[in-house]
């Protein structure tokens, strides 16, 4: 399942590195990033407002190096900030990787 968003990606690039006010750190301007970039399907991209954070490019680099900010880090913050639970982020994400995979509509649970 690919859903492009522009939109909501340019309404993340710019805005103040996320992670940067989470530990304290004096805000950089940050650009959008994907909390699940991988497992999407052949490099097909999930442009929705709970995969999405706005990190610095130092955060954005040290992250896909292993280093902090973690995707569970992330998780967490972006959840703080839609004010969902973790686990919500993450079996939603799940719920539409698995659809991409077999071919079927995404589904909510109990539905």
């Amino acid at each position: 399942m690919t859903v492009s968003d522009q939109e909501l990606l340019a309404e993340f690039r710019g805005k103040p590195c996320e992670w940067c006010q989470f530990i304290g750190d004096r805000p950089k301007p940050g650009d959008p990033a994907h909390l699940f970039h991988s497992g999407i399907g052949g490099g097909k991209q999930l442009d929705i407002r709970i995969n999405l954070a706005s990190i610095c490019r130092l955060h954005h680099t040290a992250s896909h190096a292993g280093c902090s900010p973690h995707q569970y880090e992330l998780i967490a913050l972006v959840a703080k900030r839609e004010n969902v639970a973790f686990d919500f982020i993450v079996d939603e994400i799940r719920r539409l990787q698995r659809a991409e995979k077999d071919g079927s509509e995404p589904r909510r649970k109990g539905t």
